[in-house]
C-alpha cells in the first residue's frame, strides 16, 4: 500500500491524475477482480466488445458454422468471388474490412490468443 502511494504522488507531481477506485472497464476490456488473501487475481473479458462486433458486422449464432476454417481446410482465406463494383462501394467494403480485422486484432491481442493466427492470414 506504501508503494501505491507513493506511485500515485509521484504521478501526480508530472501530470493531472484522478484516482477513481478499482477498474472495471477500460477499452472494451471487462475486469473482474478477486480478492483471496494474500493475493489479488483478476479475470480480463472482451464479451461486450466481441458482441458489439457480430452485431455491427451483421453475425449472430445462427450465422456460424462447424466447418473448418481456411487454413487448416486447404481452402485459399482469400477466395472471396470477384464482384464488379465501382470505386466507391471498393472504398466502402475496404474499409469495412480492415474495421472488421482491426477489431480481431485488437481481440486476438486482449484475451482470445487461439483466434490470432486466423486474424493474421485475414490482415
Amino acid at each position: 500500500l506504501e508503494v501505491e502511494q507513493e506511485f500515485e504522488r509521484r504521478l501526480c507531481r508530472q501530470t493531472t491524475v484522478d484516482f477513481m477506485g478499482t477498474v472495471l472497464y477500460y477499452l472494451g476490456l471487462k475486469f473482474q477482480w478477486r480478492e483471496t488473501s494474500p493475493r489479488t487475481s483478476v479475470r480480463i473479458l472482451q464479451e461486450a466488445f466481441i458482441d458489439q462486433l457480430i452485431k455491427s458486422a451483421g453475425l449472430d449464432l445462427t450465422s456460424s458454422t462447424t466447418k473448418t476454417i481456411p487454413y487448416r481446410s486447404s481452402h485459399p482465406v482469400d477466395s472471396v468471388s470477384h464482384v464488379p463494383m465501382s470505386a466507391d462501394e471498393k472504398s466502402s467494403l475496404i474499409t469495412t474490412l480492415r474495421h472488421l480485422v482491426g477489431s480481431l486484432l485488437w481481440i486476438s491481442q486482449g484475451t482470445r490468443p487461439d483466434i490470432s493466427v486466423i486474424t493474421s492470414l485475414l490482415a
